[in-house]
């Protein structure tokens, strides 16, 4: 009995979340409203409620699904031109509009527990300077000062 029920939450979780996916794929982030939401899961609001804490959570769940597929398999650049690429590529995702710097703002740290923006956030940082220390090892980076990174 317990894995039906299990599987059946885990069923609706994931229309929740694919209603999501097209509201915001149409309508972006900021036209997302959660009674459009459970129309389309074909579930009631207090279900929606149960699986998320309120609407952003729900967002950042998206959010975090969303950028967890675009940085998957991401590697640190060996190169300048490929740090270059890669900071511009998180710039892009990180700051596409208002809602997505909110989300990443208010769920980056313990308030996101358990929806993955913490995670993803690590990884970039985890990247980044792995690159750096790569290109400092091979002197091609002088000194990292307080005012950020000299180039040699």
């Amino acid at each position: 009995m317990t894995r039906r029920v299990q599987a059946r939450t885990l069923a609706t979780r994931d229309r929740l979340l694919a209603a999501g996916r097209e509201i915001v794929a149409a309508q972006g982030m900021a036209g997302m409203r959660t009674e459009e939401v459970v129309v389309r899961a074909g579930t009631a609001k207090g279900t929606f409620f149960a699986h998320f804490q309120d609407r952003d959570h729900f967002l950042a769940a998206l959010l975090a699904e969303s950028l967890g597929a675009d940085l998957e398999g991401l590697v640190a650049p060996a190169d300048r031109p490929g740090l270059m690429q890669l900071l511009e590529r998180v710039y892009r995702l990180f700051a596409a509009d208002a809602e997505t710097v909110t989300l990443l703002v208010r769920f980056s740290g313990t308030a996101g527990a358990g929806l993955g923006l913490d995670r993803l956030i690590c990884l970039v940082v985890d990247r980044l300077a792995e690159s750096v220390a790569t290109m400092q090892s091979r002197g091609e980076i002088d000194h990292i000062a307080d005012r950020g990174i000299r180039l040699a």
